[in-house]
């Protein structure tokens, strides 16, 4: 963000900017996260426990993924032999599992400099209609890896 701001004549205020690792750390947020994520595992469990399971299952993050991943290796089964796992947002999750997780990958650069700018159109504009319609579209990337296969016969 600073050198955005100073490549466009304005100033940085170092003290109105918050580093992520100095928000204060409740128990709370932890319990919320570890129940959201445990009763994903457990509706992963039983959806591949079914006599009819997916042949896939696409997960809206890598944490969520590397949690199914632990349902089926619960139920005995193989990725991706028996079942494919996407994940995704290509986060250190994808990585660390075995096998590593296909997933989807997102330009989070490219984002937060769309975001940025669009911000500072709207500090320049805020009355404008045009920037409050804005939509940006980025290009997700696939990057395939272990964790799927064409589904068994």
């Amino acid at each position: 963000m600073k050198p955005y701001l100073q490549a466009h004549g304005l100033p940085f205020h170092e003290e109105l900017v918050s580093d992520l690792g100095q928000i204060p750390y409740t128990p709370e947020m932890t319990n919320f996260v570890e129940q959201i994520r445990h009763a994903a595992t457990e509706h992963a469990y039983r959806l591949v426990a079914q006599k009819h399971r997916p042949t896939a299952i696409f997960c809206a993050s890598d944490g969520y993924a590397a949690d199914v991943l632990k349902a089926v290796y619960r139920l005995g089964l193989r990725v991706p032999d028996d079942i494919s796992i996407v994940g995704y947002g290509d986060q250190h999750e994808a990585l660390i599992t075995y096998p590593e997780l296909t997933t989807v990958r997102i330009p989070n650069d490219v984002i937060a400099e769309a975001a940025l700018k669009l911000l500072m159109d709207l500090i320049e504009d805020p009355e404008s209609e045009h920037l409050l319609q804005t939509r940006i579209y980025v290009a997700p990337e696939l990057i395939i890896r272990n964790s799927t296969a064409p589904a068994a016969s």
